[in-house]
């Protein structure tokens, strides 16, 4: 059993051997992913250091409403046009036609763990034509950003030494 000090004398302290005892334990943290495994091709080293570079930590997809095209804003002035010559018919269009369903079309939502530690995401709009970014590669990405994600407009998986590409919609 271990003395208890009395009033007005202090603990004898514990002697340590060496000064790396008295540090405090710290955390350990995820390591930082490794660079680039291959070198950025020429034609796209000429864009410059990439907005968003490191390792893929997360890839979901969701469904966005596409904004109405352009035929649609012109179809009240036409069938308007159309009614002296065929009134039965643009009544009946108008009567019967019920709600036109909305377009929608799949983008892909990657997250990035960059090698500061932050995860940082970027969306890819459109139809994926190049390599498909998968969980753990290393990646490099250009684009503009809108709300504080990227929207991916080029894109190279170092991994697999392929472009990611994008055709728009």
């Amino acid at each position: 059993m271990a003395p208890v000090p009395g009033p007005g004398r202090a603990a004898n302290p514990v002697p340590f051997s060496s000064p790396s005892a008295l540090v405090p334990w710290t955390a350990q943290f995820p390591p930082t992913p490794v660079g680039p495994r291959s070198p950025l091709p020429v034609e796209l080293a000429r864009y410059g250091r990439p907005q968003l570079e490191g390792e893929v930590e997360d890839i979901r997809e969701t469904t966005v409403v596409l904004p109405q095209g352009l035929m649609s804003k012109f179809k009240g002035p036409i069938s308007l046009l159309l009614l002296p010559f065929k009134p039965t018919m643009v009544l009946g269009a108008w009567l019967f036609r019920g709600n036109t369903p909305k377009e929608r079309a799949t983008d892909v939502v990657v997250s990035v763990l960059r090698g500061d530690g932050t995860v940082l995401q970027a969306r890819l709009e459109g139809e994926l034509c190049g390599a498909v970014p998968r969980l753990g590669d290393y990646v490099s990405m250009w684009g503009g950003e809108r709300h504080g994600v990227l929207i991916m407009g080029l894109g190279f998986n170092h991994s697999v030494n392929a472009e990611i590409r994008i055709q728009k919609r």
